[in-house]
């Protein structure tokens, strides 16, 4: 196609876009995935808390499940996700997009909220300590998501969830069921000692 025509410098202005986005995609940026309350500094928390539960805020995240909000902080949109309060949520991530943190890794929640944020906007900057904190990736933003009471981070659910050894619906490790003898084993969907059988 001939550059100096109308079509022509349409597909240089394209090219030059997926140019662009390959650049922004195999970029060195660093990530962290985890609650904001461990890396947004301590007099800016009740403004970060202020804007996250804004009613614009919220509403910008509605209908998207476990998503509280979207906010805008320190020039980054930030989206802010929940998933019944606070706890620890573990990974592996073998055979995936791999975190510095190794390939089993997992961020703890104590303000009952967690999100990715570029580490160029966490205090402290200091990659220890935020490997210590949460999960830090390198590259293309890491995708954060909740469904059906699981989070995922680049589509690797978390070991709060397996499946049930019977029956193969997802459930909660504290679900799991044993007989008193420990050789029958089950869910509340599929629970049956056979040893009374016997």
């Amino acid at each position: 196609m001939n550059p100096n025509t109308f079509m022509g410098q349409v597909m240089k202005c394209f090219d030059l876009t997926i140019d662009n986005k390959q650049v922004e995609d195999s970029t060195d940026k660093l990530w962290y995935v985890g609650d904001p309350c461990y890396v947004v500094e301590n007099k800016d928390w009740d403004l970060f808390c202020q804007k996250t539960w804004a009613d614009d805020a919220r509403a910008n995240a509605e209908n998207n499940g476990h998503m509280d909000s979207i906010i805008e902080w320190e020039g980054e949109r930030l989206e802010i996700w929940s998933n019944g309060g606070d706890g620890v949520w573990g990974f592996n991530f073998e055979g995936k997009s791999i975190p510095l943190n190794g390939f089993t890794a997992e961020f703890g929640v104590d303000a009952g909220i967690f999100c990715v944020m570029p580490v160029e906007i966490c205090k402290p900057l200091d990659i220890e300590e935020l490997q210590r904190l949460g999960i830090i990736f390198m590259g293309k933003k890491p995708k954060l998501y909740v469904e059906d009471n699981i989070v995922y981070i680049n589509d690797v659910a978390d070991n709060s969830r397996e499946e049930c050894w019977n029956c193969d619906e997802m459930i909660m490790e504290h679900d799991r069921m044993w007989c008193d003898t420990g050789n029958c084993c089950g869910c509340h969907s599929c629970f049956e000692c056979e040893c009374e059988e016997e």
